[in-house]
């Protein structure tokens, strides 16, 4: 059933939850991640209480990230300024057949049933899926400067799943405008130059894997679904694809970019052993997230991201990537498919960076509560 307060979906009689979706811990697990969670949710509760969002954002770092569905929606809302007394939502033409993407949404919402819990019966997802094609339109009608991409919807739907359609609408429309803006653009252009700051950073970290990569040729292509989805298209647990968005929405909107690097690194024996040609290498790595057998496991890999974003600053870096760009064009490498960017998009791409550091999401102070995280995380596990 669905919970008409909060249009949140009903297991066993309760809302949907992070601890309602993973069954298999023991019992002594099962202590401890109550007393954690328990812990960590007055943690959340106190800093939101005190509106302290460079706190929230650094639990959002921390394992387990914001830990309960309703704490998070409290928390994605008040970071992203979703004011609930907004009457956007409803000022909006319902007319949603008339938009030009509509044919193509719908398309991509009936193919979106494995992302509901096996619990959800048909009634409930139909009226989700409905819920979900009307968001996606107003939000398109309400921003005729952003053009819709095929896996928008995944990422529209993880909100939709946790939180009420107006509050959704309100999320989303935010975050479509500044985390998620570069793969609304008419082109991917944008999009292709950001993915190959996967190569830029690689080469850095660990040459043989650049090296490996490169010869096999597989380019950044299996890596498109994992970023412009938030991995939400590519994970089957919900609770990992929350945890995620915990950290997306908290920081930078290069971290999905630093999250690829570190599963790629996380996964380097194994790529290793993968023959060096383009075919079976995009086989393998398309199928890491879902690899059953190995899991990924998400709170090491988050920390891992923020190492990485913090020995690769996302501004440094984007002003590294726009350098190639310039030197590529300026040198007519036809090979290098950068040069179908502009430096007027470069220059676009680089004063979006500095007016989102403007507004301390990846402050300095920021990068020293990540680093704090990062140093306990290792000083425990030496003990």
């Amino acid at each position: 059933m669905i919970d008409d307060k909060n249009d949140a979906i009903i297991v066993n009689g309760q809302p949907m939850t992070s601890t309602n979706t993973k069954m298999n811990h023991s019992v002594n697990d099962d202590d401890d991640d109550i007393l954690f969670t328990e812990f960590k949710s007055i943690q959340i509760k106190k800093s939101l209480q005190q509106n302290d969002r460079l706190a929230l954002k650094t639990l959002a770092c921390s394992n387990g990230g914001f830990v309960t569905n309703e704490l998070r929606v409290k928390v994605w809302c008040r970071l992203a300024n979703v004011d609930d007394n907004d009457n956007v939502f409803n000022d909006i033409s319902s007319n949603i057949q008339r938009n030009d993407n509509y044919r193509q949404v719908i398309l991509d919402v009936e193919r979106s049933l494995k992302r509901f819990p096996p619990s959800v019966q048909e009634v409930q997802r139909i009226a989700y899926q409905d819920k979900l094609t009307e968001i996606i339109i107003r939000i398109l009608d309400h921003n005729p400067d952003m053009y819709y991409y095929q896996g928008y919807h995944d990422v529209c739907l993880t909100f939709l799943l946790v939180m009420n359609e107006q509050q959704a609408f309100h999320l989303i429309n935010t975050i479509s405008r500044s985390h998620l803006r570069f793969y609304m653009e008419r082109t991917m252009n944008t999009t292709s130059n950001l993915l190959e700051i996967i190569y830029l950073i690689i080469r850095d970290e660990d040459n043989e894997l650049y090296d490996y990569l490169i010869r096999s040729d597989v380019g950044t292509i299996f890596s498109l679904s994992w970023v412009i989805t938030w991995f939400s298209h590519v994970l089957n647990d919900l609770d990992d694809i929350l945890r995620l968005f915990d950290l997306f929405i908290s920081t930078h909107y290069l971290m999905p970019i630093y999250m690829t690097v570190a599963i790629l690194m996380w996964k380097k024996s194994d790529i290793l052993c993968i023959d060096c040609d383009m075919a079976s290498m995009h086989k393998f790595l398309t199928a890491i997230p879902n690899d059953q057998h190995s899991p990924l496991p998400i709170d090491r890999l988050v920390l891992d991201t923020l190492e990485l974003s913090i020995r690769y600053p996302p501004e440094d870096t984007l002003e590294r990537q726009k350098q190639i760009e310039t030197n590529a064009l300026n040198n007519g490498n036809d090979n290098n498919h950068n040069n179908n960017n502009n430096g007027g998009g470069g220059r676009s791409l680089l004063r979006i960076s500095t007016q989102f550091l403007r507004g301390n999401i990846f402050s300095m102070a920021f990068i020293g509560f990540i680093s704090v995280i990062v140093y306990q995380f290792y000083y425990d596990h030496l003990q």
